[in-house]
């Protein structure tokens, strides 16, 4: 039988499916969390609704990046040197985007660092 040619899952496709699967399941209990991803979706992921004592509280949006790329020393390349922040590239055209939105709930960056899956 010959082999058909289709698509090719990316590393960053199978980062993101495994950043959204680890975000889902490690959210706080009091999180109301719908998924935006999509055709449609444009940098936002998830909306999230905070519950407290049987209250909506707050609101607002997550923008997810997975990482799976190691360096010496088995860490995340983009966390910096002395380990205590994550670097994150983002598109110039993305963040106008966040700045057009004009919303007011705030818009959170979660990074998750994955442990490797291949």
């Amino acid at each position: 039988m010959s082999q058909e040619r289709l698509p090719k899952e990316s590393i960053s496709q199978e980062e993101g499916q495994h950043a959204v699967q680890t975000f889902q399941v490690c959210h706080p209990g009091n999180w109301r969390v719908k998924d935006l991803s999509g055709d449609d979706e444009v940098g936002l992921d998830f909306q999230v609704q905070v519950v407290d004592k049987k209250h909506y509280k707050a609101l607002f949006h997550v923008q997810l990046k997975g990482c799976n790329q190691k360096k010496k020393g088995s860490l995340c390349k983009r966390l910096n040197c002395n380990q205590t922040f994550y670097s994150q590239e983002l598109k110039v055209t993305t963040l106008n985007y966040y700045l057009r939105l004009q919303w007011p709930d705030p818009l959170k960056l979660y990074h998750c660092e994955l442990e490797s899956i291949r």
